[in-house]
């Protein structure tokens, strides 16, 4: 009996291992998506720089005046004067395009 309740654990353990593992893993692909995203595509953040940076005030109402209706709720800062910035609105807009 001892046997059988040993090795019933040992499989079941592996089998929900295997489960824990693969959460482990995407869950860290998750958290450091910018991270992978600016290792394997390096030119995918950078921008040809055009006049002085907008400051952040500047960089609010841009996305405001492009997503009507809509909040900002993140705001990435660039990095250096190569660097683009960052932004994900929320929310429905008041007037859709079509």
């Amino acid at each position: 009996m001892r046997k059988l309740l040993f090795n019933l654990h040992l499989y079941g353990a592996l089998i929900v291992g295997i489960f824990v593992v693969i959460i482990g893993v995407t869950g860290s692909i998750m958290a450091f998506e910018e991270g992978w995203d600016r290792l394997l595509n390096p030119t995918l953040y950078k921008v040809q720089p055009e006049g002085a940076a907008l400051p952040i005030s500047g960089l609010l109402q841009a996305a405001a005046n492009a997503y009507p209706g809509q909040r900002v709720s993140y705001l990435r800062l660039p990095q250096d004067e190569s660097d683009s910035a960052g932004v994900s609105v929320r929310g429905f807009p008041s007037n859709p395009v079509s």
